[in-house]
């Protein structure tokens, strides 16, 4: 329950400090569109967002340092960290980490500033959006929570049973199992109850880079499966396998046919674990030898499964992550840096947060820049990485604006980014709809906690008659 209760209150503060942030900006592209500097803007800070924040707060007291800290001629860039650590956010994170290099380069404050607000705007009703439409589920998940404690109070004061010093073992063990579920359900609810967007921090693929399965006799066994599986299994499964296991290859040092030799390398490992426990329930019983073809069959489809998880896992990262780093880009863009520059700052803002699929392919293109390949060049490798034909069509633009420049691109690729920002909060709508779903599993284990210790009396009485 301690464990639950620590994630719902880590997720409210979350929220708490992303509203905070909002407060922030919304303060600093006031100043800035009026006119007054950056270091200007923070100074008047403190006075601005007092009643907001209030004078104890954790935000109030960095910016109160910072006011002082600018009076005595020391530079804004050497605090802005501590600011980070303060609203310890993502959205933070990535707006305040590339203020610095943006000020560096003679960026137009004014623009990202503005453009970070309106971004932080949409992104925070987005929150509220999906927040609204899964209250109600909410709501009857934080009841059922409650009720179990609240059933046993009320029979605790009602029945003699629980009234009793020394309860019969019978009872005590009904009730540590319904205490138990209790608590289990309420720990389940609590990390379920605030459900926010997640990414792919671990890997998603079914195989490390460049390992090859060296069994010569696994491979072999691995081409047959491999022709069965296109003579004998529906052409779409087939096809949709292949498309799956391409995912992998795209984020993957490993070319496609290696790929597909330690995936079927692989599945004769999976079918043997499933033959051994078939022929041992032939052995004992050979009636039931049809036990072999089951277990081959499930264990061969859990593989199959598993990659196709693994690519719906890429497919949702990518559409969550590539939204925001677009926006940064464009902003960045639109305040006059270079592509190069662009990307510079870009691949240092994601090196700690964002999804797998980004950071992979970011990391490849900072190697290739560091190796003094022309930005256009190493840019053409997100696209083809990236397998959401939207968000390909928008790095499409970004490397025809670095090649012929003009507003117009610019134009459209505004407009392609905001397409991509439909995508995701279709993706973030589907992620917290299927989270939301999974409180069905604390509210069932709450109910079954609720009859155990309703029954447990009945139960008593009649085994006393």
């Amino acid at each position: 329950v301690y464990s639950g209760v620590k994630h719902f209150s880590g997720a409210k503060r979350y929220n708490f400090a992303l509203e905070q942030f909002r407060w922030l900006i919304e303060h600093l592209s006031a100043r800035i569109a009026a006119g007054m500097t950056l270091e200007r803007a923070f100074s008047e800070a403190p006075d601005a967002l007092k009643l907001l924040t209030g004078e104890k707060s954790e935000l109030f007291l960095c910016l109160k340092l910072i006011e002082k800290q600018l009076k005595v001629n020391r530079s804004l860039d050497q605090m802005l960290p501590e600011l980070q650590k303060v609203l310890n956010c993502n959205e933070s994170y990535a707006c305040l980490k590339a203020l610095i290099p943006l000020r560096k380069a003679g960026g137009q404050m004014s623009t990202y500033v503005r453009q970070q607000h309106v971004m932080l705007n949409e992104q925070i009703a987005l929150r509220r959006d999906l927040s609204a439409d899964n209250a109600q589920r909410q709501t009857e998940a934080m009841i059922m929570m409650v009720l179990p404690y609240a059933m046993s109070s009320l029979l605790g004061q009602s029945s003699s049973l629980y009234q009793h010093s020394a309860l019969p073992a019978f009872t005590a063990a009904g009730l540590l199992l319904a205490y138990s579920l209790a608590a289990i359900a309420a720990h389940l609810a609590l990390r379920l109850l605030n459900p926010q967007v997640h990414l792919c921090k671990k890997s998603p693929l079914i195989f490390k880079e460049n390992k090859v399965i060296s069994s010569r006799l696994l491979q072999n066994a691995g081409l047959v499966v491999c022709r069965i599986y296109k003579q004998f299994l529906p052409q779409t499964y087939y096809i949709q396998l292949n498309q799956n296991l391409t995912a992998q290859t795209r984020l993957s040092a490993s070319g496609q046919n290696q790929v597909m030799s330690n995936f079927f390398a692989m599945k004769m490992v999976y079918i043997l674990a499933g033959i051994l426990p078939g022929i041992t329930i032939a052995v004992i019983n050979p009636a039931r030898f049809y036990w072999i073809i089951i277990l081959v069959t499930a264990s061969s489809f859990l593989q199959d499964q598993q990659v196709m998880h693994r690519s719906i896992e890429i497919r949702e990262d990518e559409q969550l992550a590539y939204p925001e780093f677009l926006s940064l880009v464009l902003v960045l863009l639109q305040c006059g840096l270079s592509l190069h520059k662009t990307l510079e700052i870009c691949t240092k803002n994601y090196q700690d947060h964002g999804g797998f699929a980004l950071n992979k392919s970011l990391k490849e293109v900072a190697r290739k820049i560091t190796l003094g390949i022309p930005a256009g060049l190493a840019f053409s490798d997100l696209v083809l990485a990236c397998s959401i034909p939207q968000i390909q069509s928008a790095l499409l633009l970004i490397e025809r604006y670095d090649r012929d420049g003009g507003f117009e691109n610019l134009h459209l690729l505004e407009m392609q980014v905001s397409g991509c920002w439909s995508i995701y909060r279709q993706t973030a709508k589907k992620q917290i709809e299927r989270r939301s779903l999974l409180l069905f599993v604390p509210m069932s284990l709450d109910l079954i906690a609720i009859l155990v210790t309703a029954i447990l009396p009945a139960i008593q009485t009649l085994q006393s008659i």
